[in-house]
């Protein structure tokens, strides 16, 4: 093939992988939204920081937005930098994979996964894949390659501030991948890995200076509210309210399970209680309470891996994409941030109509079979052609399923199971399958070139 030919195919090829991963956006007629679209949306225009999240994603939705010119350039951009974070793994594993390999692995994912439906959100989850790819990348760059591209470090800074869990997800595989810095790499690289991960945990860190305000606004509520989800504060408040006056003890009756009625209901407790901030001191005892005293600290541990292990089969799209009608504040915001002409066709969308559920049920199907048929193919491969796969490749495929287990426990102890946080990571399983077939067959062919 000749070169402009070549150059041609890998043009197409990009912009037909763009597509594909805006391709659930398409068909909805407008990019996919959630309930929390409205105050990232928010935030970034009137440059304040929401109570309950940051607002590094309300910035970068108004950046990729072109101030306003239009929320499909901030869908297009998710799908870019997808590509991007898909092209660093190749090159971090591979090294030698063409362009068109690229926009072909990214086609297939947006086909048979979970990663076109994150991509198609205008909602931070895509920035968790991205953050946990990134780390893998850095610590994986081929030996030829004497220095990390520092935009990899910026993609991880910057992700790693879209969501107040990435600074413990990523604290907690950093510190993992340090204690077994000497299995995952070679001797003679093990310095250089060991110096990116003191960057990036610094890097880490700093994000707690943007993020400040939330962890001191809503942290202790949040907590509050996983432990509610495994029903362990009711238990708690039964067995200690004779005793104790905590000033939770006046709502006891009316914490149940429910953490979505404890957070968001006008007539939930946390609003009796005085919202967020006003509550946050009741909510810190009661938390230091529970995870002080046996057994309910035993019982928020069990509860923890139980949940834990359920987030793990739980990855479907569609959860908190229900119909949103003109009356809430994404519609308003929508109109005001960006134009009205937005907010009508956001109104008319699927979405809106109750339409999606076809959609929505066989992305769901596709992408289960992708997960069984993945996990039986990284299996098979790991044991049938181990001598063909080197250390570089091993560990980045162990830290990218490191993270999607660390998502998992992280969402369940901190929050609730939920298959909109299981989607989000999901499909690095299927990307990992992909990487170590061409793995194998790069590293077979190169042994054979070289007898």
């Amino acid at each position: 093939m000749r070169a402009s030919q070549s150059k041609n195919l890998e043009l197409l090829l990009f912009i037909v992988s763009i597509v594909a991963l805006c391709m659930p956006a398409l068909i909805n007629g407008y990019p996919i939204v959630n309930p929390d679209s409205g105050t990232y949306i928010e935030s970034g225009f009137v440059l304040e920081v929401p109570t309950d999240r940051p607002i590094t994603y309300g910035i970068l939705t108004r950046l990729f937005s072109i101030n306003g010119l239009s929320l499909w350039t901030v869908i297009i951009m998710q799908a870019i930098l997808i590509r991007y974070i898909i092209r660093a793994c190749i090159t971090s594993t591979i090294v030698t994979a063409s362009q068109i390999t690229t926009s072909v692995i990214a086609i297939l994912l947006a086909l048979l996964s979970t990663v076109s439906w994150v991509t198609s959100e205008l909602i931070a989850d895509i920035y968790t894949p991205i953050m946990l790819l990134s780390v893998a990348c850095i610590l994986n760059m081929p030996a030829t390659q004497q220095k990390t591209p520092v935009l990899l470090y910026v993609v991880f800074f910057v992700t790693a501030a879209t969501h107040a869990s990435h600074l413990s997800v990523s604290l907690c595989i950093l510190l993992l991948i340090w204690l077994l810095r000497k299995l995952l790499f070679e001797q003679s690289t093990i310095k250089k890995q060991v110096r990116s991960i003191y960057i990036m945990a610094l890097l880490s860190v700093s994000t707690f200076a943007i993020n400040a305000s939330v962890f001191s606004k809503s942290s202790a509520a949040f907590m509050t509210a996983a432990m509610i989800n495994k029903g362990i504060v009711t238990e708690y408040l039964q067995a200690v309210c004779g005793n104790i006056k905590y000033e939770m003890c006046k709502y006891k009756d009316d914490i149940t399970t429910d953490s979505d009625y404890f957070l968001w209901n006008a007539e939930g407790p946390l609003a009796k209680m005085g919202g967020w901030t006003e509550a946050r001191e009741a909510c810190s005892k009661i938390n230091t309470g529970i995870l002080t005293t046996y057994p309910y600290n035993w019982h928020f541990a069990k509860e923890s891996f139980h949940h834990t292990l359920l987030q793990a089969a739980k990855f479907n799209v569609g959860d908190g994409n229900e119909p949103l009608t003109d009356t809430n504040s994404i519609y308003k915001h929508i109109n005001k941030f960006v134009s009205n002409a937005e907010a009508t066709d956001y109104i008319h969308s699927k979405q809106n109509n109750g339409k999606l559920a076809t959609v929505i049920t066989s992305i769901n199907r596709v992408s289960a079979i992708t997960i069984i048929c993945s996990l039986a193919i990284i299996a098979f491969v790991s044991v049938r052609y181990r001598r063909l796969i080197n250390r570089n490749q091993f560990t980045f495929l162990f830290v990218t399923l490191l993270g999607v287990c660390i998502n998992a426990a992280q969402c369940a102890t901190f929050s609730l199971y939920n298959g909109r946080y299981g989607a989000k990571v999901i499909w690095l399983i299927p990307l990992c399958a992909m990487l170590l077939i061409l793995s194998v067959i790069h590293n077979k062919k190169r042994s054979t070139n070289s007898v």
